[in-house]
């Protein structure tokens, strides 16, 4: 049964024994002094009988009864997230969906809107160079479907003056008394370059395609308010990144895996049923998929908690915090559309290595763990130099990247890194710093020794190549 219902027959029993105590405190109670009264001056009776004494009792103990149980039932049984526990039998069908005939884009990242919101899903493009979206939620006959697709970004990372990227809009409504085909594919779509979609391969006759220019002002549906997407999105240049599941499917360089669970969730967010999150490295905002974080907001349950998982590249990590990072995560809490609550999580990061299980606290009500792995891919760091003085790896850093070397027309600057477990030296590597504005110091076998071999050139003695390791 459901909880809703469940509720409601709990508190409607609680109001009524509620009432029945307040019936049998003060106007059944009422009745028997009367008449105990009455028995008195006639000698037929007696005010201190046991049955009397028992119904004085009574009343009393249903009020409290009833309150108890009316207060229980309100504040403890909740009724279910419709989201989640409703089934409601729902038309689907399939779309087909090209991009312009030289793009080489291999997947793309499809996130529904309308009729109703869901998860975002990657989907491959296929032998026939058609990507299939299938089951997606139809539209009533009134209603618009409405979806963003977004090319995949892989490796590496971008830093840009605009990090953001606008989403190709798809926008339709449904043909009168239309029959949908045997292959459920309602509508092939052709994307061009001009934000044009056009029905591709012939009219299915099934959908009317809404002008893509004019999509995203009223359907939007962004959750987050626009002062906060202009103050802490739109204004500021960020990184442009590919997704943990994009590094984890190319396999090409070493990434960070960071898994952010919820232990404790202040109680209000039992009605919330969707979140989003907002990346900082250094400050600097991470845009995954090249999206506003409204456009990667992801199912909540209070039941099931927070379990994010993030996958970081070598972004703009420079090791200038005595060899540590400042990663800030943000999470945004809401009811549909309403913002509940908001948290954010300050993590000591460091670059390349396993970090065990920790606790971090939030703001009130909130407790989460968070911990760190590493995936190598064969890659290599370049040793330089060693000190258990930090002012001194430092100087010898700044000595560095005072030089302005260049190699391949890419400045190479030094990364410190911080003691690890039983050693307690600072450590140098060697970097170098991308077009694409990364800093990068690690590398495949071929290129860590070019680079060695550059650098030995330029004064650099001793230098060591080690292997990095899965961890």
């Amino acid at each position: 049964m459901d909880n809703c219902i469940i509720k409601i027959i709990l508190i409607a029993i609680s109001v009524a024994v509620l009432f029945t105590g307040l019936y049998l405190s003060f106007i059944r109670e009422k009745k028997n002094i009367s008449k105990s009264e009455s028995d008195l001056q006639t000698g037929t009776g007696d005010i201190k009988s046991g049955k009397f004494s028992f119904q004085f009792a009574l009343g009393p103990l249903l009020i409290l009864i009833g309150l108890s149980g009316a207060f229980y039932s309100a504040n403890h049984i909740e009724c279910e997230n419709k989201n989640e526990n409703i089934k409601v039998q729902e038309e689907t069908a399939n779309l087909r969906f090209t991009m312009e005939g030289n793009d080489t884009t291999k997947t793309i990242l499809f996130i529904p809107k309308l009729p109703k919101w869901k998860d975002q899903k990657y989907i491959a493009r296929q032998a026939d160079q058609y990507f299939l979206i299938e089951n997606i939620d139809l539209p009533s006959k009134t209603d618009l479907f409405f979806a963003k697709i977004q090319p995949q970004i892989t490796s590496p990372g971008t830093y840009k003056s605009s990090a953001t990227v606008d989403p190709i809009k798809i926008g339709f409504v449904r043909k009168d008394a239309v029959t949908i085909p045997d292959d459920k594919c309602i509508a092939v779509i052709k994307y061009a370059i001009n934000h044009k979609i056009v029905l591709d391969e012939g009219d299915r006759g099934c959908v009317i395609l809404r002008d893509s220019t004019k999509l995203g002002e009223s359907h939007s549906l962004s959750i987050f308010p626009s002062a906060f997407a202009q103050t802490h999105i739109r204004k500021y240049p960020g990184w442009s990144v590919p997704s943990l599941y994009t590094l984890e499917k190319q396999n090409l360089s070493g990434f960070s895996k960071v898994i952010i669970k919820s232990l404790l969730l202040p109680q209000e967010l039992k009605k919330a049923n969707k979140y989003s999150y907002v990346i900082k490295v250094n400050k600097v905002p991470i845009y995954i998929d090249g999206l506003l974080p409204d456009d990667l907001a992801k199912s909540f349950s209070f039941a099931n908690g927070i379990n994010l998982a993030l996958g970081l590249e070598n972004l703009g990590f420079t090791g200038n915090n005595k060899g540590y990072e400042n990663i800030e995560v943000e999470l945004r809490f809401y009811c549909d559309e309403s913002l509940i609550k908001a948290t954010t999580l300050t993590l000591d990061f460091v670059a390349l290595r396993k970090l065990e299980a920790q606790k971090i606290k939030a703001d009130d009500g909130f407790l989460f763990q968070w911990e760190a792995y590493f995936k190598a891919n064969n890659e290599n760091q370049i040793f330089i130099s060693s000190t258990p003085d930090v002012k001194e790896i430092t100087k010898i850093k700044e000595k560095i990247d005072g030089r302005k070397l260049f190699y391949n027309n890419q400045k190479i600057v030094g990364i410190i890194r911080p003691p690890y477990k039983s050693n307690k030296n600072y450590g140098l590597n060697a970097g170098i710093v991308l077009s694409s504005g990364q800093t990068k110091f690690t590398f495949n076998n071929v290129d860590a020794e070019k680079l060695k071999k550059f650098l030995v050139t330029q004064g650099y003695g001793d230098l060591l190549i080690r292997p990095l390791k899965d961890n």
